[in-house]
């Protein structure tokens, strides 16, 4: 991180020197042409004939010239402060640092100066079953309400915390949670298809130390998980359980937006492993990025957007094409499970977008490197990265037919965007 940010704090400097020239340069043209004395308090009117295009002293190129030059400032600028080391910190402000701590009232209508009872910190009735205030001593300098809470909501007899936690994990490996409101849990959500097994997997979570990792460890061994997608008996099960609730086959699942492009990224050989520090932005159209009010978009060079998408900086307003695409998080809201839509663009995006299109091309090149020029090795390779497995009978004459009287890598770069929109690469059976 060090070294990125003394890399822009150079460029920050040197980009600095350069716009001082320029202006300065500017502004002696603007003494000259107004037949100004240097030091006549009208010389500093050159900006505003910078910014008015009609001002004949100036031609175009010499304001672009200059813009360029504010906006490379701007970027290292902006880019050094995202590299300097920041450390925040929250704390109540407890007496003996105030009088005491603020009283807190039900607000009628919300409205802060139509105060109602005054109420002290608890937990919600309906999960403990009575209705008291929470002992809350004050401790440390803080009145000790986050940790109250913090240690309420981690506790082992929670009746909710361990079971919407294993209820999310299972939901992300089995594409349905046993609970299929993963946000609710009341009476208006939807019940348990196996409350016993729910409730076992949560007594685990917790007999495990709240482990993660080891819950991932359970449901992916279990058989549960290693069922085929498919069944002899489909028809029949089908129609007794069309939803798949009783868990009778593995769920097709398709990959997230995310994992979809660093798939691409990876078969193609250029996926970029570099851990943590700030996120990259990637291209946007030159109105989007100049469509902010204080907020100019700068996309990263080339080695950065190849960085896993879940370094990728995103605004609610501007999501990465192909994250939207594939049903990427709803940014204006809290998201406990994502859609899973099958749209016509999402084949454009795979055949045409721009992460295919940029990418193809060194997917055929590591395909031309691994398997030499003989075209039969080079689709068995191109199918092995993909897909793990060699193409059928059926597939190698299509795939022949569709490299025929093409160069090597002009027809291993098509191939590959037929390779892309397989459901076989972008859903995990």
């Amino acid at each position: 991180m060090r070294q990125f940010m003394r890399q822009f704090e150079d460029e920050t400097d040197a980009a600095e020197q350069n716009v001082k020239k320029l202006e300065e340069e500017l502004k002696q043209k603007y003494i000259r042409a107004k037949k100004l004395n240097a030091g006549d308090k009208e010389a500093d009117q050159f900006r505003k004939a910078i910014d008015d295009k009609k001002d004949p002293i100036y031609t175009q190129d010499e304001r672009d010239t200059l813009k360029q030059a504010r906006l490379a400032l701007r970027r290292a600028s902006e880019s050094a402060l995202r590299f300097r080391p920041v450390a925040y910190s929250v704390s109540d402000v407890t007496p003996p640092h105030v009088p005491s701590l603020p009283d807190t009232f039900v607000l009628a209508g919300g409205d802060l100066g139509n105060k109602g009872e005054k109420v002290e910190p608890g937990f919600p009735e309906c999960l403990t079953g009575k209705m008291q205030a929470a002992e809350i001593p004050f401790a440390g300098g803080s009145s000790g309400r986050r940790r109250a809470l913090a240690e309420w909501i981690a506790a082992a007899k929670n009746p909710l915390t361990s079971r919407v936690m294993v209820n999310r994990i299972w939901q992300h490996h089995f594409g349905e949670g046993l609970v299929r409101t993963p946000s609710d849990f009341g009476r208006n959500g939807d019940r348990p298809t196996h409350p016993e097994l729910l409730d076992w997997l949560a007594n685990q979570f917790v007999e495990k130390k709240w482990s993660i990792k080891a819950m991932h460890r359970l449901m992916l061994t279990s058989n549960t998980y290693q069922q085929s997608a498919s069944h002899p008996d489909w028809i029949k099960y089908s129609e007794a359980d069309p939803d798949n609730r009783l868990l009778w086959r593995m769920n097709w699942l398709r990959l997230e937006s995310e994992i979809v492009r660093d798939a691409i990224l990876s078969m193609s050989g250029r996926l970029s492993l570099e851990p943590g520090g700030p996120g990259m932005f990637f291209d946007v159209p030159p109105d989007v990025a100049d469509g902010f009010e204080f907020f100019k978009w700068f996309p990263s060079d080339e080695q950065q957007q190849r960085r896993r998408t879940i370094y990728a900086f995103q605004r609610r307003s501007v999501m990465m094409p192909m994250m939207e695409v594939f049903d990427g998080a709803n940014m204006s809201e809290s998201c406990s499970r994502r859609g899973v839509t099958t749209v016509a663009p999402q084949a454009f995006t795979l055949l045409n977008g721009q992460v295919t299109t940029s990418q193809a091309p060194h997917f055929a090149a590591r395909v031309v490197e691994l398997a030499g020029s003989d075209r039969d090795r080079q689709i068995d390779t191109a199918f092995a990265i993909t897909l793990s497995r060699k193409p059928t009978a059926e597939e190698l004459e299509k795939a022949r037919g569709l490299l025929a009287n093409a160069p090597a890598l002009d027809g291993i770069t098509r191939l590959g965007k037929v390779l892309f929109n397989l459901n076989e690469f972008i859903y995990l059976e």
